[in-house]
């Protein structure tokens, strides 16, 4: 399913929450946490807001799609003996 990122979200540098995540500006565990978080957040109340899950799944897709990016990022640096 197509991720859900909206341009908004992002800074005037182009450059939004999921970047700073990805780039190690917060602690990974925080950054896994606040996803799974949203994960449960959009579960709990799909089809809840709106009768159209579509926009709900997205969000889920996103959320899941990001904590995939994390861990491989996570993988790749335990590889070379870089810290997160």
């Amino acid at each position: 399913m197509k991720e859900f990122r909206p341009n908004y979200y992002k800074n005037k540098k182009g450059r939004d929450l999921f970047w700073k995540m990805e780039t190690r500006c917060y602690p990974y565990d925080w950054c896994i946490g606040f996803c799974e978080l949203n994960i449960k957040k959009y579960e709990m109340r799909i089809g809840e807001k709106t009768r159209d899950t579509t926009l709900d799944k997205r969000k889920i897709a996103t959320y899941q799609a990001e904590i995939n990016r994390l861990k491989d990022t996570r993988r790749a640096l335990d590889e070379i003996g870089e810290e997160w």
